[in-house]
């Protein structure tokens, strides 16, 4: 029998404790073999446990949709739109981009020079092709945003499209250089 003492609110309490003093008992559990392989299933099933955690990250990184947005440092006609969504590209589009666009061109005909809008002679921007221009190389996981995090460094210029009626240029500019037309 060992005795055990507890301290309990500064007042000792004793108890009697049994204690199993078998020596047979106690030859066995000091005798038993070591269990085989333990070490190594602890790693596999650590290493398989790693494994699976991050293939997982993986494929959250690779699969997990992110939202759409024109890739920094992007322009069009010299206006920034980069970091914009759908929405906020379209104004832009209708508003600063199509008049940059819009601006007068100064041609030279013969010793003259003449101004024309773009405008004027049927000369537009296809909003919908020129959107569609700049989502085309849009992160579309956030594996594919964080290549493009790296890219934002540089410039990218994108070249608006540009929608030309041509019946209206043709009639436009005809009568715009009429009284430049000379005989061979």
């Amino acid at each position: 029998m060992a005795t055990v003492t507890l301290v309990v609110c500064a007042a000792p309490v004793t108890h009697d404790v049994p204690v199993n003093r078998d020596p047979e008992l106690v030859r066995m559990t000091q005798e038993l073999p070591p269990v085989p392989g333990r070490g190594r299933r602890i790693l596999l099933w650590t290493l398989a446990s790693l494994l699976v955690l991050g293939g997982g990250a993986f494929a959250t990184l690779a699969l997990m949709p992110v939202s759409e947005d024109v890739p920094a440092g992007t322009y069009v006609a010299g206006v920034p739109v980069g970091g914009l969504d759908r929405p906020q590209v379209r104004e832009a589009i209708a508003g600063p981009v199509a008049a940059s666009l819009n601006r007068s061109v100064r041609l030279l005909v013969s010793d003259e020079v003449i101004e024309v809008r773009p405008a004027d002679v049927g000369i537009t921007v296809d909003r919908a092709a020129t959107e569609q221009a700049l989502f085309r190389d849009v992160p579309k996981s956030l594996l594919d945003k964080v290549r493009d995090r790296h890219a934002a460094r540089r410039r990218e210029d994108v070249a608006p499209v540009l929608a030309v009626r041509t019946a209206t240029a043709q009639k436009a500019l005809t009568s715009r250089l009429m009284g430049f037309t000379r005989t061979a």
